[in-house]
């Protein structure tokens, strides 16, 4: 089943939806997160946007990626 409301903010430029409010990210730079969580303001949210954080807390964390190659099969 698909939820309307996922659709109900535009995608960014990869054609995701929904990538902003989540949780603040932590970056290599220890004790420093970029963006904002779910109760920041959208200004705050934007990846230039830096915190710093001495802990764990429930506002920061990370995001996993995955590369994918997809190959024709023969």
């Amino acid at each position: 089943m698909i939820m309307n409301w996922i659709y109900g903010y535009e995608p960014n430029d990869w054609e995701i939806y929904q990538m902003i409010g989540n949780v603040a990210e932590m970056v290599k730079e220890r004790g420093m997160a970029k963006g904002g969580s779910w109760q920041d303001t959208p200004e705050n949210c934007k990846i230039g946007a830096k915190q710093k954080y001495d802990k764990a807390d429930y506002w920061v964390g990370f995001r996993c990626v995955c590369e994918v190659k997809i190959t024709k099969r023969k």
